[in-house]
């Protein structure tokens, strides 16, 4: 699950030393050179889609993932050739659940088809920060799981050439020798670019995969059924969610409430003026409205009473036990609760569990959705390696089998396993064993696969064409952040204490423990204690 891709992790924590960096990095090596150019004109891979299958279904509409309704019977290889050369390859990978057994029948299979011995080294989410930080500092492996939004100092070791600048290998034209890689969407390209360059193969997400949640339909049915078209409406629903020890939401934090901040027109983090001066999303009229209102509907009862300390886990404990309304993870990876785990007291999650689309404020117009990154996270190749071309390729040969497309033999053993022992094949559907020894072999499978860039939702019933109805509807309406591949000095150095104030604040006003009249008081320390320095920085950066 997409756990980590919220609006609250695109402030940027604290960076390394330079010195340190610097020490890890090799500046004669080929293409490794620091990353200082235009993302503007950087040289995307030619995008080139994967083989159709029987029981595709492609949008009309631009940027919507593509759907299956059937799982293929026989799954074709995507790489005739194994990419591994018989050695070893190292590897840093985030990991979301249990450690991996010593003993692993999955991770054996993969090695046979990539023939390597993979020596890989694990993180947890909440450790991925100290982690990447040690590693870039000291020995930095062959393949490493790099995400900027969340470790913005691994951002200041590209840019000082701590890894490969991969366009010459993927860029354009180059990328046809691992199609694969060439299936990837090119916004995710776009978006994961670092001063003109590609310094690593990015996973990819839907860029509309944020801020619209799950809601229980079946509530809303018992109160007639009728969808809110306006704010006061909105209102209307949520306070008679939050009856009998119900609550609509089980947070506090700007993801909880992006819907109401989006219904409310706030912009994605900022919003670029007929000037080219940014405004920041806390600055505007509509932030201040938004936060208004949700500070009556918290006097009103909307939110549990823990609402302030909890977090995106606690959140997701009272949605799955049946005390919330409203769960904000992101869709495709929140849609499994619909074949995997039960919410209770929903007998039948098909029809009682939806996407919610928020209305417009005043009832007329729509709400802007926020796009993300499209991409959560990337692996790159260490500079160390630039100047052996030969081993660069065979990473590259590694990350294209990681990329094999949806249905493929390669993204059947990643993200399913061995048949017959991580998963079994039910009326034509892989279905994982629940087994935890298990379901902990597959520890290893966040790569840069694109499972959550397709929509395949079997059930019974199939939902994958009803979940891209839904990104049809909120696809034309994303608002784009003005700033997403920009950089800023001191968002770098600054942007984690600067998004825990925003978000220590949004929870302060929401819950009433400090008035609204010192909403300006809060923004002029937001920008005293580096916001301004980090506008000016993002409206000069290229």
């Amino acid at each position: 699950m997409d756990r980590l891709s919220r609006r609250s992790f695109l402030g940027l924590t604290a960076g390394l030393a330079a010195g340190s960096v610097l020490a890890a990095c090799d500046s004669d090596s080929g293409s490794a050179g620091p990353a200082t150019g235009d993302n503007s004109s950087v040289k995307l891979p030619r995008y080139t889609p994967p083989p159709a299958l029987p029981g595709q279904l492609d949008s009309k509409v631009p940027g919507v993932p593509t759907a299956y309704t059937q799982y293929p019977a026989s799954p074709a290889k995507s790489v005739r050739t194994p990419p591994g050369s018989g050695g070893t390859v190292s590897t840093m990978q985030v990991n979301f659940g249990d450690p991996p057994p010593a003993n692993n029948a999955w991770l054996e299979a993969l090695q046979r088809d990539l023939n390597v011995t993979l020596k890989q080294t694990f993180t947890t989410d909440s450790d991925l920060p100290q982690k990447t930080n040690t590693l870039i500092a000291g020995d930095i492996p062959d393949i490493m799981y790099v995400h900027l939004q969340k470790v913005p100092s691994a951002l200041k070791a590209v840019q000082q050439g701590a890894f490969i600048d991969l366009t010459k290998y993927v860029g354009g034209d180059a990328v046809q020798d691992y199609p694969n890689l060439a299936a990837l969407p090119e916004i995710t390209w776009r978006n994961s670019a670092v001063g003109g360059g590609l310094y690593g193969v990015p996973r990819p997400v839907p860029a509309a995969n944020t801020g619209q949640p799950l809601y229980r339909d079946d509530w809303l049915q018992k109160l007639g059924g009728k969808a809110p078209t306006n704010a006061d409406e909105m209102a209307t629903m949520l306070k008679a969610f939050s009856t009998g020890g119900k609550f609509a939401f089980g947070a506090i934090t700007p993801w909880d409430q992006e819907l109401i901040l989006s219904m409310f027109g706030v912009p994605n983090q900022w919003r670029r003026n007929a000037d080219g001066t940014l405004t920041k999303d806390i600055e505007t009229d509509e932030f201040a409205a938004a936060v208004e209102w949700l500070a009556k509907l918290y006097q009103a009862g909307v939110f549990h009473p823990n609402a302030v300390g909890n977090g995106w886990s606690e959140a997701q404990k009272l949605w799955v036990a049946g005390t919330t309304g409203f769960f904000g993870g992101n869709i495709l990876a929140s849609m499994t609760y619909l074949r995997g785990t039960p919410i209770d007291g929903v007998p039948d999650p098909v029809t009682a569990i939806k996407p919610f689309i928020a209305p417009g404020r005043d009832g007329a117009s729509k709400p802007g959705f926020y796009e993300g990154p499209a991409g959560f996270g990337m692996f790159s190749i260490p500079s160390r390696l630039g100047k052996d071309e030969k081993k660069v390729r065979e990473l590259l040969g590694i990350l294209n089998y990681f990329a094999a497309p949806f249905g493929s033999a390669e993204y059947t053993l990643i993200n399913y396993g061995v048949l017959d022992h991580n998963y079994t094949m039910v009326d034509g559907i892989p279905t994982p064993s629940t087994e935890p020894k298990l379901v902990a072999e597959l520890s290893g499978q966040y790569v840069n696969s694109p499972g959550e860039a397709t929509i395949y939702i079997p059930g019974p019933p199939n939902q994958s064409e009803p979940v891209q109805r839904y990104f049809e509807q909120v696809q034309p309406n994303l608002v784009r952040d003005p700033t997403m591949t920009k950089v800023s000095a001191t968002n770098i150095a600054k942007g984690k204490s600067l998004t825990d104030m925003i978000q220590d604040n949004f929870k302060q006003f929401v819950s009433g423990r400090q008035p609204l009249s010192r909403l300006d008081e809060f923004r002029k320390t937001w920008k005293a204690q580096g916001g301004d320095a980090v506008r000016r920085e993002l409206q000069d950066a290229k």
